[in-house]
């Protein structure tokens, strides 16, 4: 809900969710400058793993495309940091909400180092926490380029269901899998976190 708000009413909505190793800040005008340093930081991987649509080279200019991928379906955006962390180690974001089908797309990207770590797999399942207690869904879909083998390995232990294989929009030769996460996998993952963070 990037920037539709007051300043005043977007601090005292924003969400934020701090677990044991990880820590979701939800997107906003006072923290966009750090999203776009990470990813400025980490575009080479974030080219290959999540978009082939080239970064602004500018703040400005960012700020200018991180509206227009608000005004066309993206929903909420995090940065991850680590617990206890100034500077963000991911992000994720929801887009494409579909009401009639309860389900929504996710989408997230963590820089070399924090891949190994389990504040991935922590923040992820906050995320779906979020998703389904807060925007209120059932299934949740995310799209994976062929060669994102770490995502691919996360996908095979959550034992989601691939959908289809298509192709990026913006760059066609780029395969893309999709995978569902249905409810029940979803309620798993919950309880899963509810234990983590007794």
């Amino acid at each position: 809900m990037y920037d539709q708000l007051s300043k005043k009413e977007r601090i005292s909505s924003m969400y934020h969710c701090t677990g044991y190793f990880s820590r979701l800040e939800e997107l906003n005008s006072e923290n966009d400058s750090s999203l776009f340093s990470f990813l400025k930081e980490n575009s080479e991987e974030y080219k290959q793993f999540v978009s082939d649509q080239e970064l602004p080279a500018t703040y400005l200019e960012f700020i200018d495309v991180l509206k227009k991928w608000f005004s066309n379906g993206r929903l909420y955006q995090f940065l991850v940091y680590k617990k206890i962390g100034v500077n963000p180690v991911g992000t994720i974001f929801f887009y494409h909400l579909d009401i009639q089908k309860e389900s929504i797309k996710i989408s997230a990207f963590f820089d070399k180092e924090s891949r190994k770590h389990l504040l991935v797999a922590e923040s992820l399942m906050m995320s779906i926490a979020f998703a389904r207690n807060i925007i209120g869904i059932e299934e949740i879909l995310f799209s994976v380029y062929e060669n994102n083998k770490v995502m691919k390995k996360i996908a095979k232990k959550l034992l989601v269901i691939r959908e289809d294989i298509t192709h990026s929009l913006v760059n066609k030769e780029r395969k893309v899998e999709v995978y569902k996460m249905p409810s029940s996998i979803s309620d798993n993952i919950l309880a899963k976190l509810a234990i983590l963070h007794r």
